[in-house]
């Protein structure tokens, strides 16, 4: 696998990805921010090398110290290393494992769970929330492609069938998804799932709420 070079923060060229950087992006991370609890989103790297994971993580705290989850950039990474890697680097909880071209279970199950550790014979302390469904999946011409109401129908289909059963779903949105002009109703579609979810109490939560009730379980 190629991996994007792995950039210092403020050396991008599109100076939008030098946030961390920016003075008053921090400013406003340290007064708003600071306190919450955060996952962040790794580069490509940072799932295979320690030392990338723990440089990105570094960054990061610099401006939050509170990072709890992770998840890597295009979902690539080898299971044993992430885990690994996740776990030395302190991290709770991890939302890599999921279908790219379709939507379900690719780990077999809907629910949290702790990977195994086959080299000590133990589960990874990091809990895995497996995600179920990805905006780019539905709306990629490289991927399922559906069009807008066709996705709607199906999804809303799922999680009726999900409801029935008593499973949990994770939904993965991406920001930009939610602009009308370049992905026009899609943040609706987000929006409509958090609806029907109220509407028939469906439990909504974050990720961390999730975390933190899953490991008093």
């Amino acid at each position: 696998t190629n991996f994007h070079e792995n950039i210092s923060p403020g050396s991008y060229d599109d100076i939008r990805r030098n946030y961390l950087t920016d003075e008053s992006v921090r400013k406003y991370f340290l007064k708003n921010v600071k306190q919450k609890n955060i996952a962040f989103h790794g580069s490509e790297s940072s799932a295979f090398d320690f030392a990338v994971l723990k440089k990105e993580l570094g960054e990061i705290k610099q401006v939050n110290p509170n990072v709890k989850g992770f998840r890597t950039h295009y979902l690539y990474f080898e299971y044993q290393k992430l885990f690994s890697n996740l776990e030395k680097a302190g991290i709770q909880y991890d939302a890599s494992i999921g279908f790219r071209k379709n939507y379900g279970f690719r780990a077999g199950t809907s629910y949290p769970f702790y990977p195994f550790d086959i080299v000590n014979n133990r589960p990874f302390n990091v809990l895995e929330i497996p995600f179920t469904i990805m905006d780019t999946t539905l709306n990629s011409p490289a991927l399922l492609n559906l069009p807008y109401f066709l996705a709607k129908n199906k999804i809303t289909e799922f999680f009726e069938k999900m409801a029935k059963s008593g499973g949990h779903i994770s939904i993965l949105w991406h920001n930009n998804t939610f602009d009308f002009i370049d992905f026009r109703l899609w943040g609706q579609l987000y929006w409509h799932l958090i609806k029907w979810a109220k509407r028939n109490d469906v439990w909504i939560c974050s990720l961390h709420e999730m975390y933190e009730i899953w490991k008093e379980s």
